[in-house]
């Protein structure tokens, strides 16, 4: 089975790359993995989150890998000799992580399938989600009580669809453990027992996070 792993960054998280690219070489070499880590001069969120689909699609179209694993460059692995494969049923096109939000877009595993490349497509297509765009429903108020009607996240736009078609929830899975990849607000047991760790970035004092990553990286 042929997979590749990719990420990128700006200099906004260039310190941040430089402390989780090692742990991606490790976790790429040692399961067999190829691996690509982009820079990005671009500083402007929206064209980020566009930019991780046009990333996506590009290697989903050279049409050489089974599987994708995109993952945000804040997440840092914990365990480098970790088979995800063989430790969860990826039994969907696209598996997503997931926290006290929802779905979450950090951590990806994607199937190289014509659905794969669609959903990817229209995700580019649409951009973003805004509430002016997309009536809130039910269904998309009761997520966990958590949805971000005015947020330009792909992850927001991609809850929409989830939540809107029929034919998106059967292809898609949301329910990647938080034991396998957990975040800031998984319980204790998740962060203990995950193979990788998501920061959170956005949240934080660049500066502040770097020296927590690096303490923790030192005890992986």
């Amino acid at each position: 089975m042929k997979v590749k792993l990719i990420t990128f960054h700006n200099k906004r998280y260039k310190a941040i790359s430089n402390l989780c690219d090692v742990r991606f070489s490790c976790f790429c070499l040692n399961n067999n993995y190829d691996y690509e880590n982009k820079f990005i001069v671009e500083d402007n969120p929206l064209f980020a989150r566009l930019y991780k689909c046009k990333m996506i699609l590009s290697v989903l179209s050279e049409s050489k890998f089974d599987y994708i694993i995109y993952s945000d460059i804040d997440v840092a692995i914990k365990n480098c000799n970790y088979d995800i494969f063989k430790n969860y049923s990826f039994c969907k096109d696209i598996t997503f992580s997931k926290d006290c939000h929802g779905l979450c877009s950090g951590f990806i595993v994607i199937k190289n399938t014509d659905f794969s490349k669609k959903f990817f497509e229209t995700c580019l297509f649409l951009k973003s989600h805004e509430e002016e765009n997309c009536k809130q429903t039910r269904s998309l108020f009761s997520w966990n009580g958590k949805y971000d009607l005015a947020s330009i996240a792909d992850q927001e736009l991609i809850k929409s669809l989830y939540y809107g078609y029929k034919y998106i929830r059967n292809n898609l899975d949301i329910d990647l453990r938080e034991d396998i990849v957990s975040n800031q607000n998984s319980n204790k047991d998740c962060i203990l027992k995950s193979f990788a760790h998501h920061y959170w970035a956005s949240g934080f004092d660049m500066k502040n996070l770097e020296i927590k990553m690096s303490q923790d990286i030192l005890k992986f």
